[in-house]
């Protein structure tokens, strides 16, 4: 059984395919809330949002008094005013990208299958 994690190729699939699964969770919960996800570390500040079956990914403001900054807010969909001009499902520019969750599931889950089921080649001796 731990024959079949040598090398560094399955242990990265088996990685890649934990992060596919945990956004395949935040995908379905999308639709019941809008979760914002802030991480700062040094002078990099990154912010996910995650509404409506989108992933958007955005640079922060970060905060010069905190070295180290993680925070999570979810707010139920019904607490929040509705828009009346439709969201873009893509979207990328110099201040963020959008896109829809299951194409970056799909990305994921098909690295990790050609990462795990690939045949690693014979080594030379």
């Amino acid at each position: 059984m731990w024959a079949f994690f040598h090398g560094w190729r399955r242990k990265a699939g088996v990685a890649t395919l934990v992060m596919a699964c945990a956004l395949t969770i935040s995908w379905a919960r999308s639709y019941q809330a809008q979760e914002l996800v802030w991480v700062q570390i040094s002078n990099v500040a990154v912010a996910c949002f995650h509404t409506e079956g989108r992933f958007l990914l955005v640079r922060g403001e970060e905060d010069p008094k905190r070295s180290i900054n993680f925070d999570w807010e979810s707010i139920p969909h019904y607490a929040i005013a509705k828009r009346d001009a439709p969201q873009p499902f893509w979207r990328l520019d110099k201040d963020g990208a959008m896109a829809p969750h299951w194409v970056i599931i799909m990305s994921l889950t098909l690295l990790s299958a050609y990462l795990i089921l690939w045949k690693p080649r014979k080594r030379a001796k």
